[in-house]
């Protein structure tokens, strides 16, 4: 008998944790782990090695994205493909830049969206050492497609 309950104890231990680990949230959460990544680099993170991060940041974007970023009122990107570029062009300038999310607050609505809330932080250093950090209350809007979750809005704006 002890070993019976001791199996069904394996066996419910090992679906809690694979519901755990496959859960939206926690998908969402790798996602933005993986976005994270892609936008910061660190001393020396150029070259080949930089630009296969930056790409790695496509398949988590709709191609269609929003970005749109309070002040200034003009910051607004349209696409994939300009934020792929301007994450580029951050990374080409800045020799340290450093993305962190703060707080996010998850929440998956049962039509396959997700809303994520928190805060993020830029942090960007230039070659001569001097610093700039930026602190943005962030909307996250995101959509799952083919059995993955896209971003397909950003809302930025100073907190």
């Amino acid at each position: 008998m002890g070993k019976l309950l001791a199996a069904i104890g394996v066996v419910v231990a090992a679906v809690s944790v694979y519901l755990y680990w496959a859960s939206d949230e926690r998908q969402i959460a790798r996602l933005l782990d993986d976005v994270t990544d892609a936008v910061s680099q660190g001393e020396g993170e150029s070259g080949v090695a930089g630009l296969a991060e930056i790409t790695s940041l496509t398949p988590h974007l709709a191609k269609e994205i929003a970005v749109d970023v309070t002040p200034p009122e003009s910051g607004q990107l349209r696409g994939a493909q300009d934020v792929v570029s301007m994450v580029g062009r951050l990374r080409a300038v800045f020799p340290i830049v450093q993305l962190t999310l703060i707080g996010p607050q998850v929440t998956v609505a049962s039509d396959r969206t997700a809303q994520v809330t928190g805060s993020a932080t830029l942090l960007m250093r230039d070659k001569e050492g001097a610093e700039a950090v930026e602190t943005r209350r962030v909307t996250i809007s995101l959509q799952e497609r083919d059995g993955r979750w896209v971003i397909v809005y950003v809302s930025a704006s100073s907190t």
